[in-house]
C-alpha cells in the first residue's frame, strides 16, 4: 500500500527558496572558473569589496560595489597591475573600515608579499 502525503508549507517554501539562497548575489562580468572570486569579502563606508585572488596566471583583482537607487553595481576594480602578469594573490585578504581598505597580495614580487 502506498501512502501519499502532501508536503507541508514549510517544505514547499524551503524548496522554492533554496535556489535563491544558493545563487550568488553578484559575479564579475567575464569571470573565469578558478579565479577565486568571493574568496574574501569586506564591507566599509557603504561599499562591498570582493576579492578575486586569481588561481590562474593572472594578477588578483578586488571588485568594489556600491548601492545606488536600490541596486548594487560595480564602481571600481582594483589591481596591482593593469596588465596580465604572474599571480600575486592580490585580494586574498581584505579588511575595510571607514574610508580605508587594506588588500593583501602575498605572492607579489615572487613571494615577498605586500599589503
Amino acid at each position: 500500500m502506498k501512502i501519499h502525503r502532501r508536503p507541508s508549507l514549510a517544505t514547499l517554501l524551503a524548496i522554492i527558496a533554496l535556489p535563491l539562497l544558493a545563487a550568488p548575489a553578484h559575479a564579475p562580468f567575464g569571470g573565469l572558473h578558478g579565479q577565486q572570486y568571493g574568496g574574501n569579502v569586506a564591507v566599509g563606508n557603504g561599499q562591498v569589496l570582493v576579492g578575486e585572488a586569481s588561481a590562474a596566471a593572472l594578477p588578483g583583482v578586488v571588485y568594489v560595489y556600491g548601492r545606488a537607487a536600490g541596486r548594487w553595481s560595480e564602481v571600481a576594480r582594483l589591481s596591482v597591475s593593469p596588465v596580465a602578469g604572474p599571480p600575486d594573490g592580490f585580494g586574498s585578504s581584505l579588511d575595510a573600515g571607514g574610508d580605508l581598505a587594506i588588500v593583501g597580495a602575498p605572492r607579489w614580487e615572487d613571494g615577498t608579499g605586500a599589503a
